[in-house]
């Protein structure tokens, strides 16, 4: 099994995870964001359901790495092993310092939040695609699957499809590499920065309608909430259209706008990484927003007439 699930947040994508991959009887790797959605999310859904849970989290030596390793490898039961996306190397380290010669690690393996591996050029996505490319079954789990650009689930099912092959039979030829993606799919425009030409791409409703409905087969049934999240006063949705300009300039030209405040270095770091997910700062109130787009991209490739905005991190 090979599946996405883009249910939105609070109903229960966790749940509908162990409900699918029960029958198959084998164990599973979770990887999602941090600690704190690992205990209070898979690791107590594991104990409801009566499967063996583990963790392999931050600030865990290397010869308890490879205890919970080989815990995993020798179980007679179903087990869940959880795992954060900053500990996917030393997962993956301990897993070949424990291999034996000859033996094949059966496992199934969720992406929890699979917006965060959609940049085919980071590190952390590399470290979940050798996953995905010896799992059995795979599903990516999020209620953002196209936070920035259209390019965003194509990173997405290259990992739900490792094998290209494989993927290009499934989905056609657009899909074979980032590349044919943007020819298949996208414009190209010229932009020129400090003197130099740069390709940018984008992507009409219409083109994003037509990869929505090629995913659609491996899209389940999504599960939606009318119920608005508990939010302070102070904090509004993004609508202004300087906002959105700022969001898509640093998109599109990699540069921070004056409608991203920060004091230092660190701080500016620290929202470039909350840009590149899909979010932005107000300069007046410093809430932290999701970031309202000009295109209606989540809505096509998730099945809604419009984007979901104002959702809170």
């Amino acid at each position: 099994m090979r599946k996405f699930i883009f249910d939105d947040m609070g109903t229960g994508k966790t749940r509908r995870s162990f409900e699918l991959l029960a029958p198959s009887e084998s164990s599973f790797i979770v990887i999602c964001p941090n600690a704190k959605v690992a205990k209070s999310a898979w690791l107590k859904e594991a104990e409801h359901q009566g499967m063996v849970g583990l963790s392999v989290l931050s600030g865990i030596k290397d010869e308890r790495i490879d205890e919970t390793v080989n815990l995993f490898r020798n179980s007679t039961s179903p087990t869940i092993l959880v795992t954060t996306y900053g500990m996917c190397e030393r997962l993956r380290a301990s897993l070949s310092r424990t291999h034996k010669r000859g033996e094949k690690l059966d496992f199934d393996l969720v992406v929890d939040e699979s917006h965060y591996v959609k940049n085919v050029r980071s590190g952390r996505y590399r470290d979940v695609l050798r996953f995905a490319r010896n799992s059995d079954s795979c599903l990516l789990l999020t209620g953002t699957p196209v936070p920035a650009s259209l390019e965003d689930i194509y990173a997405q099912t290259t990992i739900l499809y490792p094998n290209k092959e494989e993927r290009v039979a499934h989905y056609g030829l657009g899909f074979q590499s980032l590349g044919l993606f943007r020819r298949s799919f996208g414009v190209c425009k010229s932009i020129y920065v400090n003197g130099r030409s740069i390709d940018t791409w984008s992507y009409s409703p219409e083109m994003a309608g037509r990869v929505s409905d090629i995913l659609s087969m491996d899209i389940l049934e999504r599960r939606t909430t009318t119920i608005e999240e508990p939010r302070p006063k102070w904090i509004r949705a993004i609508k202004t259209p300087e906002e959105i300009t700022a969001i898509d300039k640093w998109m599109n030209e990699g540069e921070l706008s004056d409608e991203v405040y920060a004091t230092n270095a660190s701080a500016k770091a620290v929202k470039r990484g909350q840009l590149d997910d899909g979010f932005a700062y107000h300069r007046v109130c410093g809430g932290l927003h999701q970031a309202r787009r000009a295109t209606a991209h989540l809505g096509a490739v998730c099945g809604d007439e419009e984007p979901h905005h104002d959702r809170m991190a």
